[in-house]
């Protein structure tokens, strides 16, 4: 009633007497129902795509945010280098992170 009442788009509408009003309340469990199943789907696919975040404390009290994907811990390079005063390279020859 409410979308109808302030959307621009075209909502088919209904003439509110009381025979019709005693049935409008009876929708609104299906309506709640509907909304939960749709929300929990979402976060059963958000859940399962999205890796987990470990925190990496840093010894000037700064907190990271590392990854953990397949028991592995992966760690911002970039940000822990800079947190220690030191600048990182990118060597392409060897594929490999230089920290000086």
């Amino acid at each position: 009633m409410a979308f109808a009442m302030y959307s621009k788009i075209p909502m088919p509408g209904t003439e509110w007497t009381k025979d019709h009003m005693k049935y409008s309340m009876c929708f609104f469990p299906f309506v709640g129902v509907a909304v939960g199943l749709v929300e929990y789907g979402w976060f059963l696919l958000d859940v399962q795509s999205t890796p987990d975040f470990v925190p990496v404390y840093m010894p000037n009290g700064k907190m990271l945010r590392g990854r953990l994907l397949d028991n592995q811990t992966w760690v911002p390079v970039r940000e822990i280098a800079t947190n220690l005063g030191r600048t990182v390279s990118w060597d392409p020859d060897t594929n490999t992170v230089k920290i000086i």
